[in-house]
């Protein structure tokens, strides 16, 4: 539960970065319903993309698997199961959102205390 709250993290329902969730089925290489591929080969194929696969659900499931053991077996993978990915960040972009995050926190413990900007408005 810890790990899907920080996925859901955002009020408007969007993944909180750097974490991605995205259906098997957009990375189906065959276009078919299934597809038959080891965590290891998807995760080699979709590195390049700046996706690390971290995890899945698998579509009639609520359990989520983080680092499954058996890395090299094939697996079925259905259109519909749902692979998470953590998101590979260059330096730049990991900390601008680190500064992004800082200053959102910052931001709301100003806001819930009311302290004031220097022109004296209330934040």
């Amino acid at each position: 539960r810890l790990f899907t709250a920080l996925l859901v993290k955002r009020s408007n329902g969007t993944i909180t970065e750097p974490f991605i969730a995205e259906l098997a089925g957009d990375f189906n290489p065959l276009g078919t319903e299934q597809f038959w591929e080891s965590w290891h080969d998807l995760d080699r194929r979709l590195r390049p993309t700046g996706r690390i696969l971290v995890g899945f659900r698998l579509h009639r499931q609520n359990q989520i698997h983080l680092n499954p053991h058996e890395k090299h077996k094939p697996m079925l993978w259905h259109h519909n199961d749902l692979l998470i990915f953590a998101r590979h960040m260059g330096e730049v972009e990991r900390n601008r959102a680190v500064l992004n995050n800082v200053k959102e926190k910052m931001l709301h413990n100003m806001r819930s205390t009311g302290f004031s900007n220097t022109k004296g408005e209330l934040l």
